[in-house]
């Protein structure tokens, strides 16, 4: 059988007219160099190279090979290409996980121009507010919007997270602006179930107020959708309320506070092995279309509040 070393070595030697330098190209040393090449000759049955000690030149029977011989390297280097292209392509069923409302607004909106541009992926879209265990439920990639502390799990920041106190004009013409934090206290405040507990920062120093109102929901879409009914005042981060600031539906109060409570938007992936391609070209594809700065806040009006 052929060796493409010793297929190497002889097209090497060929090119270059020196025995030795045609080992180095292909890592060999200069006697064994010889000493493949001529066992190589052996194999084919016919001498290839005419060799003195100051050079080589081709035989007839070598002139006839080396076609043939780079044919064979320039094939199987075709070859290669063609597989590790082939490997690197995304390609298979990719599990996502994020939380529903973040998942509904932005993940599943995103997924028509991703399967376009990777038409060989399938997506497997697992929308939940409980964190999954991404090894145990085969998951590839979680979109989370939490503090990170699994030291299992890689992790790639695609966004930061704006918080914002905001109401309708209906219901701020009806019961008037608040001033400060403690104004809120006499507003009707609608809460995601156990977050009670509204944490600023101003000036570098934190504060909390208690709100009440007369709705509390599991669904942050639900009180968010009963403020833009003129119900109450909310706590709502920009990727879920921007569209609303922008376009008047909402109105930003206590816009002087930051709020206390911080998290980014994470791609969340198994640690180990380098992800596959279906993952990184993902998690590539969410960082392009958030952007340095979030198209959710892009169209926001200004006096939001501080920016992170």
């Amino acid at each position: 059988m052929l060796d493409l070393r010793d297929i190497s070595l002889f097209v090497a030697a060929a090119a270059l007219g020196n025995l030795s330098a045609a080992g180095r190209r292909v890592g060999m040393s200069a006697a064994t160099a010889s000493r493949r090449l001529a066992a190589f000759e052996d194999v084919l049955g016919t001498r290839l190279l005419y060799r003195t000690t100051r050079s080589i030149a081709l035989t007839a029977d070598g002139e006839v090979f080396l076609r043939h011989a780079q044919r064979i390297l320039k094939e199987m280097e075709t070859a290669r290409e063609s597989l590790s292209a082939y490997r690197d392509t995304p390609r298979g069923t990719l599990r996502i996980t994020a939380p529903i409302s973040f998942g509904q607004a932005h993940i599943a909106p995103a997924l028509p121009d991703f399967l376009s541009l990777y038409p060989d992926v399938n997506i497997d879209l697992i929308l939940s507010e409980s964190l999954l265990d991404l090894v145990d439920e085969g998951i590839d990639v979680a979109v989370r919007i939490a503090a990170l502390a699994d030291s299992r799990m890689m992790s790639r920041k695609l966004s930061g997270v704006r918080r914002v106190v905001c109401a309708a004009p209906s219901y701020l013409e009806r019961r008037g602006r608040p001033l400060c934090l403690e104004d809120l206290k006499a507003h009707n405040c609608l809460v995601s179930s156990g977050r009670e507990t509204w944490a600023f920062t101003r000036h570098g120093v934190r504060e909390n107020v208690v709100v009440r109102g007369n709705v509390r929901s599991n669904d942050g879409v639900v009180v968010r959708d009963l403020a833009l009914r003129g119900l109450g005042i909310v706590l709502r981060a920009l990727w879920d309320v921007g569209p609303y600031l922008a376009s008047g539906e909402l109105k930003a109060v206590l816009p002087q506070y930051e709020t206390a409570t911080r998290a980014d938007v994470w791609a969340v992936y198994p640690g180990g092995a380098r992800p596959s391609p279906k993952v990184r070209a993902f998690i590539d594809y969410l960082t392009r279309r958030f952007g340095p700065v979030p198209y959710w806040e892009k169209n926001v009006p200004p006096d939001v509040g501080p920016e992170a």
